[in-house]
């Protein structure tokens, strides 16, 4: 805990307030770097129940470690990998007035993913993203598209890899 900023596992009862974060962050940090539909497509600005419920499931079965960081009770990030298949999901986080959130929450999934014998994480960055990940060790692999699916539309997207040798 630093600042009043607390790191911890998601539960099945964080998915609504994860997916509101998930989606602020992207209207606050991308909007700049994509078109308008890609961005409504991303985070609509109505969060669907079966969106929700899909978070749910994916905590309840724990395929990929979810962390939530918290200040005042609210979250203000979240960040998932799954060691198993060597995947870094994503971390997400919110404008907000404490600094390194995003920093904290990544080097706790990176050592999770240790912990489990990863020996690299794979991921693909958003473009505004690829910088913050390059800043934590992640080297650009490639540049690509990321489909997303609920929409039927591609958006530009950076292949990474961290190797944790």
């Amino acid at each position: 805990m630093t600042n009043g900023l607390v790191i911890r596992r998601a539960g099945v009862g964080d998915a609504r307030n994860i997916v509101e974060a998930h989606h602020a962050a992207i209207r606050e940090k991308a909007a700049a770097h994509y078109p308008a539909e890609v961005i409504n497509a991303w985070a609509p600005e109505e969060i669907s129940d079966a969106r929700v419920a899909k978070l749910e499931d994916h905590i309840a079965a724990e395929e990929f470690l979810t962390l939530v960081a918290e200040l005042g009770g609210e979250i203000i990030g979240f960040g998932q990998v799954n060691a198993s298949k060597n995947v870094l999901g994503a971390v997400y986080v919110r404008k907000n007035p404490v600094g390194g959130v995003g920093e904290r929450i990544l080097t706790e999934l990176i050592a999770h993913a240790k912990a489990q014998g990863c020996r690299f994480l794979a991921m693909d960055s958003s473009t505004n993203a690829e910088a913050f990940y390059r800043r934590n060790g992640f080297r650009t692999t490639g540049y690509g598209k990321h489909h997303i699916s609920s929409a039927k539309i591609d958006m530009d997207c950076v292949h990474m890899m961290l190797k944790m040798e």
